[in-house]
C-alpha cells in the first residue's frame, strides 16, 4: 500500500500524538472547505485526557494526630562560681562540704521537728484539761438527769393506774374525777419529758464536744509518733 503523503492527515496525527502527551485538546484541523476533519462522518472526538485525582486528607476519627512529645526540661547549669569552687577544691574536699552541708540541713530539721512536738504536747496538754472540764459538766448534767427520769417514769406508772382505775369504774360521776386526775397526772408527765429533752440536749453538746476533742488527740498523737521516727533517722544519720 502507498504512503499517505496527504498533509492534512499528517497534520492530524501530529495533533493526536500531541493531545496524548500533553492533556491538552488540539483545535481540530479542518479541511480546505472549513469544516473540521473530527466532524467528517466516521471520525469521533477524541475525549480529553482526565487529570490525576487529587488525595484527599481523612476526617472525623480517621485522621491521625502526630505523637506528643514531652519536652524535657534542661538540667540547671552551675553557676560560675559553684564551677570555679568544684574546679579548686578537688574530689575529697566537695564530698566532706556537701556531707557538711547535709548535716546542716539535718540539725535546722531536727530543730523543726524538735519545735513541732514541744507545741504537739502544748496542744494535747490543752485537750486533757478541756477533758477534765468537760467530763465534770457532763457528770453534773447526769447528776440532774437521773432524778428527771425517776420523776417521768412515777408519773408514768400513776397515769397507767388511773387509766385502769378509769376503765373499771362503773359510775360516771366517780369516772370523770379519777379521768379529771389523770389528766393532771398526764399534764405533769408532760412537762417532766419536756425537761428531761432539755438537760439530754446539754448532755448530747457535751459528749459531742468530747468526741470531737478525742478524735483531735488522736491525730496529735499520730502525727507525733510520725515526727519522733523522723526524728530517730535524722538522728542516727548525725551520729
Amino acid at each position: 500500500m502507498p504512503p499517505n503523503n496527504n498533509p492534512s492527515d499528517k497534520k492530524l496525527s501530529e495533533d493526536i500524538f500531541t493531545q496524548a502527551i500533553t492533556g491538552v485538546d488540539q483545535p481540530a484541523p479542518t479541511v480546505a472547505s472549513g469544516t473540521p476533519l473530527n466532524d467528517k462522518p466516521g471520525v469521533s472526538p477524541l475525549p480529553p485526557i482526565a487529570p490525576p485525582p487529587t488525595p484527599t486528607t481523612p476526617s472525623g476519627s480517621e485522621q491521625t494526630e502526630p505523637p506528643k512529645v514531652t519536652p524535657v526540661e534542661p538540667t540547671k547549669p552551675l553557676d560560675k562560681r559553684e564551677l570555679a569552687r568544684l574546679a579548686m577544691e578537688g574530689p575529697e574536699h566537695t564530698a566532706k562540704r556537701k556531707e557538711e552541708e547535709h548535716k546542716t540541713v539535718a540539725k535546722k530539721e531536727l530543730t523543726e521537728i524538735d519545735e513541732r512536738l514541744t507545741k504537739i504536747a502544748t496542744e494535747k496538754s490543752a485537750l486533757e484539761l478541756a477533758w477534765i472540764d468537760l467530763d465534770d459538766k457532763r457528770t453534773k448534767v447526769k447528776t440532774i438527769l437521773d432524778p428527771i427520769k425517776d420523776k417521768e417514769k412515777s408519773a408514768e406508772t400513776e397515769e397507767a393506774a388511773l387509766e385502769e382505775s378509769e376503765a373499771r369504774e362503773p359510775f360516771p360521776k366517780e369516772r370523770e374525777a379519777t379521768e379529771g386526775k389523770r389528766w393532771e397526772v398526764q399534764q405533769k408527765r408532760h412537762q417532766i419529758e419536756t425537761e428531761k429533752w432539755e438537760v439530754e440536749q446539754k448532755l448530747l453538746a457535751l459528749e459531742d464536744q468530747v468526741a470531737d476533742n478525742t478524735s483531735r488527740y488522736q491525730k496529735l498523737l499520730d502525727e507525733e509518733d510520725e515526727l519522733k521516727t523522723k526524728r530517730d533517722g535524722l538522728e542516727k544519720e548525725l551520729s
